[in-house]
C-alpha cells in the first residue's frame, strides 16, 4: 500500500506543478508482477510514462487555461 501512495502523490504534485491547475490521482499499480519485481527502475519508467500520457492528453485543456488571467478570458 505504500508504495502506491507514495507514487499516486509525486505523480500529483509533479502534475500540479506542471499544469498549475489542481490534480486529483487515483492509483492501483501493483509492481510486484513485473519482469524485475518493482525495480526503481520499472517505477521511474512507468512514472515516465503515465506523466508523458496524461500531460499529452491535457495539452488542450492547458491552452486554454493558458489563456485566463486570474480565471477571466480576456478578450
Amino acid at each position: 500500500m505504500e508504495p502506491t501512495l507514495e507514487f499516486t502523490t509525486r505523480l500529483a504534485k509533479l502534475l500540479a506543478r506542471k499544469t498549475q491547475l489542481p490534480v486529483y490521482v487515483g492509483n492501483s499499480i501493483s509492481f510486484a508482477s513485473t519482469a524485475l519485481g518493482g525495480s526503481v527502475e520499472e517505477e521511474l519508467d512507468a512514472f515516465k510514462k503515465v506523466v508523458d500520457v496524461v500531460l499529452s492528453k491535457l495539452q488542450s485543456v492547458l491552452a486554454s487555461v493558458q489563456g485566463l488571467s486570474n480565471g477571466v478570458r480576456s478578450e
